[in-house]
């Protein structure tokens, strides 16, 4: 990872290198062209009480000779420190250097030990315990080297994850002046990502966008390619949601991430990345196309074994089914999804997932199972601090739920939070006429389907007006204009 974040080597993929069993110099070239590299570094590693011993050599296929070797001998203490030796001579002997300043996150190998073996269960949680026993490892780690940002700022992620967004941005405030006070860019880049999500996950998208552009500087300064790749796809999230007229940015801002990660091989990276192109799709209408972009970044999800983005991809499986009116595909994903996350801990996915689940009991006119799911939902979201449109979205499906039954809903509560929205969406406002029996969210509700399918393909806006919901806000407005 440190060389191929040089950003002038290109590093074989974790993933092709374990398929190769063994090999010796007599195969190097079989191997080079499987590989598709040139030079194969291997070395051995031996503890002795307090001390280790490590080798190394580069063996060049090209030239069929070792080009580079070394040899340390050292106190166990010093193994954290041994990360940056190796990369700084295996670029040294390929005659470059790496572009981004490289420090040891910490000294204290028993620290270093909690960090790996929390970051390793925090990567392959499958339930809360996972996230509890994460969090017990970072604390001892922390507790051992309280100059660990990274661990802090982990340790943040699991509270933000978990719906606690409060603890986690004042975990990332803290870690953002430590590493002002530290002089480490890489931290203060990092803190600058995290406190930006958590605005992002507020609707408070200003700032979070201040944020997520002083991390992207940063990156950019370094040369940091890694942390470019994610700036640009914060940034390009907000758009992307909010900003409708900047689809081509956005999707420029995604096809940059994409080929940093893939110069990279960074796989969770290209997994997002393809995603975020699929969702630009989705918004285009084009869904055929968004669900092909979606598999591919579900199948590198499964492929790593990301609970966390399995269970997100599915639910945008079913958001694709949902807006073509196919709720029985739409339910089966979502319940998949929330399958992953409930077990998982996750409050914001869980949120999301028994909402979606609420409003498809409600299109599939099941009002009981849709009251009682979209009621959880609100509790919910009132412990997450959400924001508005989310909130929104699951009000009007409730408060629909309740008037079918004939229950009373608060007519005070929705107002408000309309008034609070940024953006709201033609389904929500054709809902909302539903709702309140007020024809001006019809009439915005067809105007929105009007200026959509405009600005489609022909057949593409055929299609996207024959589906449930834009043709029955067509059918009304023609009734009742």
């Amino acid at each position: 990872t440190d060389c191929s974040g040089a950003g002038l080597i290109r590093v074989a993929s974790l993933e092709d290198i374990e398929k190769v069993e063994n090999w010796d110099r007599l195969k190097a070239a079989e191997l080079s062209s499987t590989l598709f590299v040139r030079y194969i570094a291997q070395g051995t590693l031996w503890k002795r009480d307090d001390m280790f011993q490590l080798s190394i050599e580069l063996y060049d296929t090209k030239k069929s000779k070792v080009v580079w070797s070394d040899r340390w001998e050292e106190n166990w203490d010093n193994l954290p420190s041994i990360k940056g030796n190796l990369s700084d001579g295996l670029l040294k002997a390929l005659d470059t250097t790496s572009k981004v300043e490289k420090k040891v996150d910490t000294t204290n190998p028993e620290a270093y030990e909690y960090l790996l073996k929390a970051r390793y269960r925090w990567q392959k949680r499958v339930d809360e315990e996972d996230i509890q026993i994460t969090r017990g490892l970072l604390n001892k780690a922390i507790s051992l080297d309280d100059d660990l940002i990274f661990a802090k700022n982990l340790l943040g992620t699991t509270y933000f994850r978990t719906g606690n967004s409060s603890k986690a941005l004042k975990i990332y405030k803290q870690n953002l002046m430590q590493s002002k006070k530290l002089g480490d860019k890489k931290y203060i880049s990092i803190s600058y990502h995290g406190i930006g999500g958590i605005h992002h996950s507020r609707g408070e998208n200003d700032k979070a966008i201040e944020y997520y552009q002083k991390a992207l500087i940063i990156a950019e300064e370094r040369d940091d390619k890694m942390g470019i790749g994610y700036g640009l796809l914060n940034i390009a999230a907000i758009f992307e949601y909010h900003i409708s007229e900047e689809y081509d940015n956005v999707l420029e801002y995604n096809k940059r991430a994409l080929a940093i990660f893939e110069e990279l091989e960074h796989r969770r990276g290209i997994a997002i990345s393809v995603y975020h192109i699929g969702h630009l799709n989705w918004s285009q209408c084009n869904y055929d196309k968004a669900r092909e972009y979606y598999n591919q970044s579900l199948d590198i999800a499964l492929e790593l074994n990301d609970k966390s983005m399995i269970s997100y991809f599915q639910l945008h499986f079913a958001e694709v089914y949902h807006s073509e009116g196919n709720y029985i595909e739409a339910k089966k994903y979502i319940e998949l999804s929330y399958a992953i996350v409930e077990k998982l801990g996750d409050k914001v996915r869980t949120f999301h997932t028994i909402s979606q689940l609420g409003i498809i009991y409600y299109y599939s006119g099941n009002l009981f199972k849709a009251k009682e799911k979209l009621e959880q939902a609100l509790v919910l979201q009132k412990e997450l601090e959400y924001y508005t449109e989310d909130l929104l979205y699951t009000l009007i499906f409730l408060n629909l739920t309740y008037k079918s039954l004939n229950s009373n809903f608060d007519i005070e509560e929705i107002n408000k939070i309309i008034k609070k929205s940024e953006k709201i969406e033609f389904e929500s406002n054709y809902q909302l006429y539903q709702l309140l029996e007020d024809i001006s969210y019809l009439k915005t509700a067809y105007n929105q389907v009007q200026e959509k399918a405009d600005n489609l393909e022909p057949d593409v806006a055929a299609k996207f007006l024959s589906y449930p919901i834009p043709k029955a806000i067509v059918e009304e407005w023609e009734k009742v204009k």
